[in-house]
């Protein structure tokens, strides 16, 4: 739903996954965010739930822009794109929400060179299908601090084994 898009995208901008790691470990450290309102959300797949969060995330200010195959209007996207200008957009988002089921077309859309081309400062967020994202490409990143995070809510495999490298990922 838009609201759970919310909650992971301020999540993500409050670098809540700090603050919690710095209350297990006893630290004070203090850690300031910027407002939300005038970041750029990039929603891959507006379909129903990448509409819903599209129409979540323009009521609290946020510059929306969207990935759809046949690149058609959606009433809360402020800027839609084919598949094929990803690379484009991607530098301009602030989070990167992937709504999209997996093809044959979006098997690893989000891999390591995608992921290189978002900001630092970035997040990723999945709520559509693993396969559509390279997870080991994303851990690595994470692990190098080239993201400040992920919220992922789909795996390969489910629940996510104890042994997966993911549960150890900053």
């Amino acid at each position: 739903t838009g609201e759970s898009a919310l909650m992971a995208m301020m999540m993500m901008n409050n670098r809540m996954a700090e603050i919690m790691a710095n209350q297990r470990n006893r630290r004070w450290e203090q850690i300031f965010s910027p407002p939300l309102k005038g970041q750029t959300v990039l929603i891959l797949g507006v379909g129903e739930l990448g509409g819903s969060a599209a129409r979540t995330a323009k009521r609290f200010g946020l510059k929306v822009v969207g990935v759809r195959r046949t690149g058609g209007k959606h009433p809360a996207v402020d800027k839609m794109v084919k598949p094929d200008k990803l690379m484009k957009v991607l530098p301009e988002a602030d989070h990167v929400l992937v709504t999209l089921p997996v093809t044959s077309s979006t098997r690893k859309m989000i891999g390591a060179k995608q992921i290189a081309a978002m900001k630092k400062t970035a997040s990723l967020i999945n709520f559509g299908r693993s396969a559509v994202v390279d997870y080991e490409a994303l851990r690595a990143a994470l692990n190098k601090g080239h993201l400040v995070g992920a919220f992922l809510d789909v795996f390969d495999q489910e629940p996510l084994p104890a042994s997966s490298p993911l549960w150890h990922t900053e």
